[in-house]
């Protein structure tokens, strides 16, 4: 053998190899936040305009007091966007997409927490506003 040579033998490709596929498998648990993002803020928006018609008056009279509009909008939207950003593209399509289905969401933990944390908030919100309207809390 030539002096100064070592032979790393072939501990140290496995060891890299272990590495790279631990490395893969956490790529594969990554949320794709660009979507999630955009689905959650989609989500907000349609949540907010269904809240302002299901409470304009026009259609179903004046049944939840002004003090009580803004927290049953927040509600609103936020419980429409945690549906969108938990459930994304079969949401909104439904099973009428039959041919090419969508693609999966893909969630990490945090991105499905932080979903069902606003689904839940959001419930919470409307049921809350609803409730103190007509002296139930």
């Amino acid at each position: 053998m030539c002096p100064g040579f070592q032979f790393a033998g072939p501990q140290t490709s496995f060891k890299r190899l272990k590495f790279k596929s631990k490395l893969l498998s956490f790529v594969k648990y990554r949320a794709n936040w660009l979507a999630w993002t955009l689905q959650f803020a989609f989500g907000a928006i349609v949540g907010l305009v269904l809240g302002f018609g299901i409470l304009h008056p026009r259609y179903t009279g004046e049944w939840l007091g002004r003090e009580y509009v803004p927290g049953f909008l927040f509600g609103s939207s936020l419980l429409l966007a945690g549906l969108a950003s938990l459930y994304g593209d079969e949401l909104w399509y439904g099973d009428s997409y039959r041919m090419i289905p969508p693609d999966g969401v893909r969630h990490s933990r945090s991105s499905k927490w932080i979903s069902q944390i606003a689904l839940f908030a959001g419930a919470v919100l409307v049921a809350v506003a609803v409730c103190w309207n007509y002296g139930v809390l």
